[in-house]
C-alpha cells in the first residue's frame, strides 16, 4: 500500500510509528487498564495505531471505511472512539502527533498508483509538505513532530531508492531541510524528534543495501553524529525522549540478534543494553518524556514476541505487568508497544492481530501511597455509570416531592380548617412544622422540615421549605368545587452522596463522592373536589411542574476498589414533571377520619447538567431519563379535643424515577 525506504519504517507501518510523542504530563489517575480502539468500519476492522500524543488525549493511525479502497487517516480518543480525519487523499496513514494532539502528520496518495506524499493536519486543514530533494520522489514520509508541531521530522525517498532524512519547518512547514548523511553519498531516514524540535534521531546507511551497516545517528545544529557502536555491528535509533536526554534503538550483533539499547549522558556517550525477555532480540519503539520508561517488542524464549516495558533498569513483559496489576487479559496478548505518553502512564500497544489498544499502567502511583493498581473497563461501562449517576440526581429532586406534599397539604382532610401542626417520620428520618390558613376561597399552606434520606442509592440530609396557594371556585356547600393551585419548595442538601458502580473486569467497582446542593420545585395544579356524601370527599388533580437539582463539584478517590475514579463538575439538572393524583377522605366517626392518596408521575422533559469525567476516558454527559413512578399514602387522624388531633402517616414511592422507599410517622394538629 505505502512504500518505505527502510525496514524500520516498514515495521512502523505494520505496528506503529517508531517516533516518541512529546508533551506535558496528563492529569490522570494511576492504574492499569486496557481499552480497545474502534475501527471506522466493522466490515474491515483492522487498525493501524501509530502514535499517541504526549498528553494522552489523541491516538493516530489509520483504518478503513465502508467506502474507502484502502486505509485512511484516523484518530482515536482515550475511550477508544474513532474519527475519520477526512483527508483529501484516497489512501493515507497518520504517523505522528504533537503534544496536545493538535497537529497530526502522515502520508497519503492522491491516485491509485500515485507517489506517497507527506502531509500535516492542523485544525482540520491538510497541508501537503514539500519534497524538493530529488527529481522524482516516490515517498515523502513525516514520522514525528516537535511538541508544538512546528517542526516535523521525516524522510524523503527517490524512485531509485535514494533516501534522505529531512525536517519541515517554517510557516506552513514550507521549508524542507536535508539532514544529509554521516558520509558523502550515504542514505538516511528520520525516526524521532525531541520536544524543542532541535534534535532528530534516525538511521544512516551506505547504499545500496540497508541493514548490515546501519548506523544510528543524532542530528543537532546542522551536524549529524553517529551514536556509539560498542561491540555491535549495526545500530538503529528509533526514538528520542521529549527532553532530549535519551535515545532508544536497536544494536545488532548478528543478522537476527537485535539488542534493545539506550544512549544517554553527555553526547549520548553512554550505551546501555536494556536486556531481553529470553529471546534473541528486542526492539524499543518509544520512550517517555524524561527517558525513564521505554516500550517496545521482545522475543520470548518460546519464539513468540511480546510487548515490553522497561523501567528502573528492568525489562518486563507488559502482559504480565497488567495481569499482576489485576487486569483480566482474557485471550488478549499484546505483542508490541509502540507509543508512550510523556509521563509514561499511557502506552499504545497492539495484539497479535494488529488490533490497537490504549493501555494505562502505573506501577507505583504516588496518589495511592504506593503499590500498583489495576482495572479493566470500557467507555460503555463508564457511560452506563454516568447514566446511573444522572438517574440518581433526578431521584433526589423527585424524592423531595414526598416531603413537599406533607408541607403543602396533600394529606390533609379535605374539610380541614385553619391549623398548625408538627410531624415526624421514620424510614427516612424527617421532622417538621406546618400551617394552614384561609377563607372560603383562598387557602395557603406551607412549612419547614429537616432530616435525612437513605433509600436505595440516595443518601443526604435536607432542610426544606415549601408553600402552596390554592383558590377554590364556588361555595363551601357545593358538591363540586374546582380549584387551581400553585406552589413550590426549596431544599438545602448536605452530605449528598452518590455511589457509582461500573464494570471492572469480570466484576464491578464502586466510586463514592459526596457534595452539597440545592433542590427545588415549582408546580401548577388544577382539580376538583367532589363531596360524594356527608362522610366522604374525593379530590382529583392534574399537575405540571419543574424539578431541579444543583450540586457543587466533587471527586471520587482512587483506590483498589475504584481504579477509575471520576470527578463531577458543578451543574444543574432540570426536569419537567407531569403528575395525576387522587385523594379520598372518609369520616369514620366524629373523632376519626381517614385520608388515602395515590399519584402517578412522569418525567416528560428537561436537561441534564451532569459532566462526569472518568480517569483515562474523558468527560461523559447523560440524557434526561423519561421515568415514571407511583406514590401512595395514608393518614389516620384522631381528634382528642375540639382543637387538638393526632395523626398517623404511612407513605411510599416506587418506580424507575426514584428508588422504592416507605416512611411512617406521627403528627399533632392544633386547630384555630
Amino acid at each position: 500500500m505505502f512504500g518505505t525506504g527502510h525496514k524500520a519504517l516498514l515495521a512502523s507501518l505494520l505496528a506503529g510509528t517508531a517516533g516518541c510523542c512529546v508533551a506535558g504530563s496528563p492529569t490522570l489517575a494511576a492504574d492499569a487498564t486496557l481499552t480497545p480502539l474502534t475501527p471506522l468500519s466493522q466490515q474491515a476492522p483492522m487498525i493501524y495505531a501509530s502514535a499517541i500524543s504526549g498528553d494522552g488525549s489523541t491516538i493516530v493511525g489509520g483504518s478503513m471505511t465502508d467506502s474507502s479502497i484502502g486505509v485512511v487517516p484516523a484518530k482515536w480518543s482515550p475511550d477508544g472512539s474513532v474519527v475519520d480525519l477526512g483527508s483529501p487523499y484516497i489512501e493515507g496513514l497518520a504517523l505522528g502527533v504533537s503534544q496536545d494532539g493538535g497537529t497530526i502528520v502522515g502520508e497519503g496518495i492522491l491516485t491509485s498508483f500515485g507517489d506517497t506524499l507527506a502531509w500535516a493536519d492542523r485544525g482540520g486543514t491538510f497541508t501537503t509538505l514539500p519534497a524538493t530533494l530529488f527529481s522524482h520522489v516516490a515517498l515523502a514520509q513525516p514520522i514525528a513532530t516537535s511538541a508544538d508541531g512546528s517542526v516535523i521530522a521525516g524522510t524523503e525517498q527517490a524512485t531509485g531508492g535514494a533516501s534522505q532524512a529531512v525536517i519541515w519547518s517554517g510557516a506552513n512547514w514550507a521549508t524542507e531541510t536535508s539532514l544529509g548523511g554521516l558520509m558523502p553519498g550515504d542514505y538516511s531516514s528520520s525516526n524521532g524528534i525531541d520536544a524543542a524540535g532541535s534534535t532528530v534521531v534516525g538511521i544512516d546507511w551506505t547504499p545500496p543495501t540497508p541493514g548490515a551497516h546501519d548506523t544510528a545517528f543524532y542530528w543537532r545544529s546542522g551536524t549529524m553524529t553517529a551514536l556509539p557502536f560498542g561491540s555491535f555491528a549495526a545500530t538503529e535509533a528509533h526514538a528520542i525522549s521529549a527532553d532530549g536526554s535519551t535515545i532508544v534503538g536497536v544494536a545488532y550483533d548478528g543478522p537476527n540478534a537485535g539488542h534493545a539499547v539506550m544512549w544517554s549522558g553527555s553526547g549520548y556517550s553512554v550505551e546501555t543494553d536494556l536486556g531481553s525477555l529470553g529471546g534473541d532480540s528486542a526492539g524499543p519503539w518509544a520512550v517517555s518524556g524524561d527517558g525513564s520508561i521505554v516500550v517496545g517488542s521482545a522475543m520470548l524464549a518460546s519464539g513468540g514476541s511480546t510487548a515490553f516495558r522497561y523501567a528502573a533498569g528492568q525489562m518486563a513483559d507488559l502482559n504480565t505487568l497488567l495481569a499482576d496489576a489485576g487486569v483480566d487479559m482474557g485471550t488478549i496478548h499484546l505483542s508490541i508497544a509502540n507509543g508512550v505518553s510523556t509521563d509514561g502512564r499511557y502506552l499504545l500497544a497492539s495484539d497479535d492481530n494488529l488490533t490497537g489498544y490504549l493501555v494505562l499502567y502505573d506501577d507505583n502511583p504516588a496518589d495511592t501511597g504506593g503499590g500498583s493498581i489495576g482495572g479493566l473497563t470500557t467507555a460503555a461501562a463508564q457511560q452506563d455509570s454516568a447514566d446511573q449517576t444522572g438517574r440518581d440526581r433526578q431521584a433526589v429532586a423527585l424524592k423531595q416531592d414526598s416531603y413537599t406534599g406533607l408541607l403543602t397539604g396533600d394529606f390533609d382532610a379535605l374539610s380541614s380548617s385553619n391549623e398548625l401542626s408538627a410531624f415526624a417520620l421514620a424510614g427516612s428520618a424527617m421532622a417538621g412544622v406546618r400551617g394552614r390558613g384561609g377563607d372560603d376561597h383562598w387557602t395557603l399552606t406551607g412549612g419547614f422540615a429537616g432530616g435525612s434520606e437513605d433509600a436505595g442509592s440516595l443518601d443526604y440530609s435536607a432542610l426544606t421549605g415549601a408553600a402552596a396557594l390554592r383558590y377554590s371556585f364556588g361555595a363551601p356547600a357545593d358538591q363540586l368545587r374546582p380549584f387551581v393551585q400553585v406552589g413550590g419548595s426549596l431544599s438545602a442538601l448536605s452530605g449528598l452522596t452518590f455511589t457509582r458502580t461500573y464494570a471492572n473486569g469480570a466484576g464491578t467497582a464502586t466510586g463514592v463522592g459526596t457534595t452539597n446542593g440545592l433542590a427545588g420545585a415549582a408546580f401548577a395544579r388544577v382539580g376538583v373536589v367532589d363531596r360524594t356524601g356527608p362522610m366522604d370527599s374525593v379530590e382529583l388533580s392534574a399537575e405540571l411542574g419543574e424539578r431541579w437539582l444543583s450540586t457543587d463539584a466533587y471527586a471520587e478517590t482512587l483506590s483498589a476498589t475504584n481504579p477509575f475514579p471520576a470527578s463531577v463538575a458543578a451543574g444543574t439538572d432540570s426536569r419537567t414533571v407531569a403528575r395525576a393524583a387522587a385523594s379520598w377522605t372518609h369520616s369514620v366517626s366524629p373523632a376519626v377520619d381517614l385520608t388515602l392518596r395515590g399519584a402517578v408521575g412522569a418525567v416528560i422533559g428537561g436537561e441534564s447538567g451532569l459532566q462526569l469525567t472518568s480517569s483515562g476516558f474523558g468527560t461523559f454527559s447523560t440524557a434526561v431519563a423519561a421515568s415514571k413512578w407511583v406514590e401512595a399514602g395514608a393518614r389516620l387522624g384522631y381528634r382528642i379535643s375540639r382543637n387538638t388531633s393526632v395523626d398517623l402517616f404511612a407513605m411510599g414511592t416506587a418506580g424507575d424515577g426514584v428508588p422504592a422507599s416507605a416512611e411512617i410517622g406521627a403528627g399533632l394538629r392544633l386547630g384555630f
